[in-house]
């Protein structure tokens, strides 16, 4: 057996309803993200990742 045939033997089959779920919790996710720049301020550092609060 060749490693991609057993490859896609071991991993889950997703179906549609996994995708929606998927894309759901995506957007939900990009949702809270949202609503945290709002009502939060500070900039992100792109070069080190990190998120620095305005004084």
């Amino acid at each position: 057996m060749n490693q991609s045939r057993m490859r896609e033997e071991l991993l889950p089959q997703i179906t549609d309803e996994d995708k929606i779920e998927l894309e759901r919790g995506y957007q939900l996710l990009v949702d809270l993200i949202n609503v945290i720049k709002t009502t939060h301020h500070f900039e992100l550092d792109e070069a080190s990742g990190e998120c620095n609060p305005h004084a």
